[in-house]
């Protein structure tokens, strides 16, 4: 079942060509380099990859991951490119009729809006837990480049710090 939502971004930002060729079999998008974390807030902790998409009207494009410290099995994922959100996935999100489950959000270039799905059943599931596992994260992230066709197989993956150590995130 797929839902549509009300537009949020620029209709035509990205064309129905390129988002078909971004989220296509032969993207040929890449991540590269190594995951950077930051925090614009004391509890938000952010993790980014740069993506190379091959695409001229598609710059800067990125993946992240972003998760607040009091709640760690809510994270957001988001593929990024052309000042819009291409994909992304909510885990844990609530609303958009799907209760608490995961789901996913992609670009709808006709109007600015998303379509909003359920991911699919082999996406990793995360507990809800006060602690949540690098390895989750990473597996979680990884099976995210893959549903938005980035290969990222050249990325090197950093373990977000530890809060409880690291104060200045």
């Amino acid at each position: 079942m797929a839902k549509h939502e009300h537009s949020r971004y620029a209709a035509g930002a990205i064309s129905a060509t390129t988002l078909g060729h971004l989220l296509g079999e032969a993207s040929g998008a890449r991540a590269q380099g190594e995951m950077t974390w930051t925090s614009n807030k004391p509890l938000d902790v952010r993790g980014r990859a740069d993506v190379v998409t091959g695409v001229l009207d598609v710059a800067g494009a990125y993946l992240q991951m972003q998760y607040n410290t009091p709640r760690p099995w809510y994270i957001r994922l988001l593929y990024r490119g052309a000042d819009v959100p291409i994909r992304r996935v909510c885990v844990h999100g609530h609303g958009h009729g799907f209760g608490r489950a995961t789901h996913m959000h992609t670009y709808r270039p006709d109007d600015g809006g998303e379509v909003c799905v359920l991911v699919p059943a082999t996406f990793p599931v995360c507990p809800i837990s006060p602690s949540i596992s690098n390895e989750i994260r990473r597996t979680m992230f990884f099976a995210f480049a893959e549903l938005c066709r980035v290969d990222a197989s050249g990325l090197a993956w950093v373990d977000p710090p530890d809060a409880k150590e690291d104060r200045s995130i």
